[in-house]
């Protein structure tokens, strides 16, 4: 089903793996605020990334300027 939705839907599906996500790393968007969420999504997962893919110096230039 999910491989589905992301063919046919794939912003609906980006949308339940990050909630899926937030839920699994316990973050709060409530409690920590929306940018404060923003932010900590995005740093944790340039953090990952960048491991795994060095090459791609350019998104991570990106997540740092955002």
């Amino acid at each position: 089903m999910l491989k589905d939705l992301k063919a046919d839907e794939p912003d609906v599906y980006w949308g339940i793996v990050t909630v899926i996500y937030m839920r699994c790393r316990q973050i709060d968007p409530y409690k920590l605020g929306i940018k404060r969420t923003f932010g900590l999504l995005i740093d944790e997962l340039d953090e990952m990334l960048f491991h795994w893919y060095p090459e791609r110096a350019d998104a991570h230039e990106t997540a740092c300027s955002i």
